[in-house]
């Protein structure tokens, strides 16, 4: 086997039942690994729940880190047929089998049930194995008990379970003892039997436990999940004493019939593969049919994280039938949407919602061949619908027909999906069916118009419905395992949205966003309370507040509130409906501010409670004077503070200077150079960016598009050089020209970007420092400083200015 396909990480790997999980724990943020990648497909078609912890996921060693059963509470169940005390509930047999010590066990053989406490008194299973008839069932509970501490000692991740071996070899000598005693119970030899198998085995004492898995729990063989623990228990044995195709032989079976061990036998047999060389191949002689040779195959193909198409047609080979096969396809599907889909589709989408073009991910040879190995996918599922072997034909066939629409081949996909209309489908893959119409259909439509919005809200309307019963299944928890909720959020986000867009309808696109977000409109609510929409709903905030004008905000609001809207409509505003009028006044207002329409503004920011700008982040980030001079910029407090504008005061005041500046043209100049301090303090260089802006770092700069017209002064200050200049035109007084000059300075040398090094090149280091020199040069070369040194070296702020700024005292030191 290619060690390189198997996707367990050696830190997450168990030490072969004896040992214990290891967890890899690094510093970072957190990302979501159950929304990986863009998909459009239910990985929960197969296998859900039983084989769900190997579902694909590209950033865990498994999808579900739970066993889909529980074990105990299947041998709950065991306990309650065996006493026949059915009707007693299964909390009361947790509770008197898990959850009672060794004493407790010592009680009940020894007190009468009188003497008991409540704990005891009161349980009902207890209480059966009291009686007389029940000796020998409490017989093995008061042994089992007495196994337990040398079996499941405290767990510490830096040194292995010190095992007290002496004690361990007395115990299985008393279990021999009492097992002897026992004539026909299957039920209760096999419990000794597993007990002392699991004592050997953890004890070190592995050919031990080979003996006594033959004397004792072969001879009593059953259905029962215990004898599935003892197999596996054997297995682990077998592994330690070199005899490796026989250990994965028996993980295969414990994989394939216990549905509450899978993990381990899953694991192990990776465990096997990397250290121990193993192979399939070595162990298929001892498979007694076909169907084993297919589920031992799965076993290893469900490691694969590469191209296990090659794995995929050998289980079919095996056997058509295989209760792994479905989710082996569902598996290369999944691989397939993360590998091609989407990447594909986010070269295709301006705003590369995924950033993996960006983070240098995709490569067109890549690409191609990722292709091409959907084109055999695609042949494979065709051949397996059309022989009709496997389970369900139907899923193989929606399953060729996605390949193709993900090769965004619609004709042959809708081809393809006919065909699959007639065949008798699971509700799982109707459902996936209808998605793939809806999504076929979208796709082959190249207007979005009132008719086609109409046509397709019914599929949408049951999407959503689909999307809203997750939602509420996972109530408060972070759970983001949701197919439905996926696929509409990538139906959203990745093909309506820029359908919109490429419409220029920003409005609808916006609200396809809103639509996408995996929330509840109660989660929405909460958001708002403790002011985390951003972790809530980031997707839809990130693009109403950086993409959209004021006009489409105003519009957006407008749809909102229509009185006499469509059903379409209807929907897609549903999540906008929850976002309260406090966050779209202040999103309208900001939008206005950017746009200078102060007027505007004004009246949005007066909507807001008085107390609005009070909270963080305005009481932290609005705490400078939005109008003060500086000649070093900082977003530190500074003495000058002596007056603060909230967002509404700041358009009001702006307001008030540019109506006095047509007015009163004595103080125009004045107004004018007030209004380019707001200007430019409302920049990204400013001391109140949070103006305009919601966030700010060190690399805004670098990578913000120019999508709206304001980040042109929000980064290059083009308005507040043009308005100190204005003042500088009108005002006769020379310090304030001075000032002018060199806040226009400034204004110029927040357009100066440092020049590109790739930093794979060549002597980067002394390019850098050439680029370094070059940025430097373009500082100090600045024209108004020209003007400055020519027209207003005898003003006081000159000199002020030169003893100050750096850059200007260079330049003034070279002349």
């Amino acid at each position: 086997m290619n060690l390189k396909k198997y996707t367990i990480a050696l830190g997450s790997i168990f030490v072969l039942l004896t040992g214990a999980v290891i967890y890899g724990i690094a510093c970072g943020g957190w990302e979501d690994p159950y929304d990986d990648r863009i998909t459009f497909f239910n990985n929960h078609l197969a296998g859900d729940p039983d084989y769900k912890p190997f579902y694909y996921i590209a950033y865990q060693s498994l999808y579900d880190f739970s066993e889909s059963h529980d074990g105990n509470v299947q041998n709950v169940a065991e306990w309650k047929k065996y006493l026949n005390v059915e009707s007693i509930a299964d909390s009361m047999v947790l509770k008197a089998i898990y959850k009672n010590n060794e004493a407790s066990f010592d009680f009940i053989k020894s007190q009468k049930t009188t003497e008991w406490p409540d704990s005891l008194g009161k349980n009902e299973f207890a209480v059966e194995l009291a009686k007389k008839k029940n000796a020998g069932a409490l017989a093995y509970l008061h042994f089992a008990k007495q196994c337990e501490p040398y079996i499941s000692g405290p767990y510490n991740e830096w040194e292995p379970v010190q095992h007290n071996v002496n004690a361990m070899i007395q115990l299985i000598t008393e279990g021999k003892q009492l097992v002897s005693k026992i004539k026909q119970d299957k039920f209760l030899k096999l419990r000794f039997g597993f007990q002392i198998c699991r004592l050997a085995h953890y004890s070190g004492d592995y050919e031990g436990c080979l003996s006594y898995f033959d004397a004792y729990v072969a001879p009593n063989k059953s259905e029962s999940t215990v004898y599935y623990w003892a197999l596996a228990l054997k297995a682990g044995a077998l592994r330690k004493v070199g005899r490796i195709a026989e250990s994965a032989y028996l993980f295969s079976r414990v994989f394939s019939e216990c549905n509450n061990n899978r993990i381990i036998a899953y694991q192990n047999v990776g465990y096997l593969a990397i250290f121990n060389q193993y192979d399939h191949t070595q162990a298929l002689p001892l498979c007694k049919n076909n169907t084993e040779k297919a589920d031992l195959l799965a076993v290893e193909a469900l490691g694969n994280s590469g191209h296990a198409l090659k794995d995929l047609m050998e289980v079919y080979a095996y056997d058509a039938k295989a209760k792994c096969l479905d989710v082996l396809l569902i598996r290369e599907i999944s691989k397939l949407e993360e590998s091609y889909l989407s990447p594909k589709m986010a070269m295709a989408d301006s705003r590369d919602s995924l950033r993996l073009t960006s983070a240098g991910y995709i490569e067109s040879k890549s690409l191609q061949n990722e292709g091409k190995y959907a084109d055999s996918v695609f042949r494979f599922c065709e051949l397996a619908a059309s022989e009709k072997k496997v389970a369900e034909p139907a899923l193989w066939k929606v399953s060729a027909a996605y390949l193709k629409f993900m090769k965004r081949d619609l004709k042959s996909a809708r081809a393809v999906l006919s065909q699959a209309e007639g065949m008798k489908m699971s509700a799982k893959v109707k459902d996936q069916f209808e998605v793939l119409r809806l999504l076929i259909t979208i796709n082959e439509q190249d207007k979005m118009d009132a008719a086609f919005e109409a046509k397709i809200y019914p599929s949408l309307l049951w999407l959503e419905s689909k999307k809203q019963a997750e939602l509420a299944y996972k109530g408060n928890s972070w759970e983001t395992d949701l197919p439905f909720a996926k696929i509409n959020k990538y139906l959203m986000l990745s093909i309506l949205s820029p359908k919109y867009e490429k419409q220029n309808d920003k409005v609808k696109s916006a609200l396809c966003i809103m639509q996408s977000e995996m929330v509840s409109s109660k989660e929405i609510k909460n958001a708002e309370g403790d002011h985390s929409f951003n972790w809530t709903i980031g997707a839809s905030i990130n693009y109403l507040r950086n993409q959209l004008t004021a006009a489409e905000i105003e519009k957006l609001i407008q749809l909102n509130s229509k009185a006499n809207k469509n059903d379409y409509e209807k929907l897609m505003t549903q999540t906008m409906s929850t976002l309260n009028g406090n966050f779209m006044n202040e999103l309208q207002g900001t939008a206005y501010l950017r746009e200078h329409q102060f007027a505007k503004a004004i009246v949005a920011f007066k909507k807001l409670p008085t107390n609005y700008f009070e909270q963080e982040p305005y009481k932290t980030y609005l705490a400078a004077n939005s109008f003060v001079d500086l000649i070093i910029d900082t977003h530190a407090p500074t003495a000058r503070d002596t007056k603060k504008f909230t967002k509404l005061t700041f358009a009001q005041t702006m307001l008030a200077f540019e109506k006095k500046a047509k007015e009163d043209s004595k103080n125009a100049a004045f107004c004018y150079y007030q209004m380019a301090n707001g200007f430019y303090n409302m920049s990204y260089y400013g001391n109140s960016w949070l103006l305009v802006s919601y966030y700010w770092s060190t690399t805004d700069g670098e990578y913000s598009a120019d999508d709206l017209p304001y980040l042109k002064d929000y980064f290059d200050n083009y308005a507040a050089e043009q308005y100190y200049m204005k003042a500088q035109k009108l005002t006769t007084d020379q310090n304030l020209k001075a000032k002018c000059s060199f806040m226009a300075a400034k204004c110029l040398s927040s357009r100066v970007k440092y020049p590109a090094v790739v930093y794979t090149e060549e002597n980067w280091q002394e390019k850098n420092d050439q680029a370094a020199t070059k940025y430097y040069e373009m500082l100090i070369n600045n024209k108004y400083f020209i003007d400055l040194k020519k027209n207003y070296s005898t003003t006081s702020f000159y000199a002020k200015a030169v003893n100050e700024c750096s850059y200007l005292r260079d330049f003034v030191s070279r002349r």
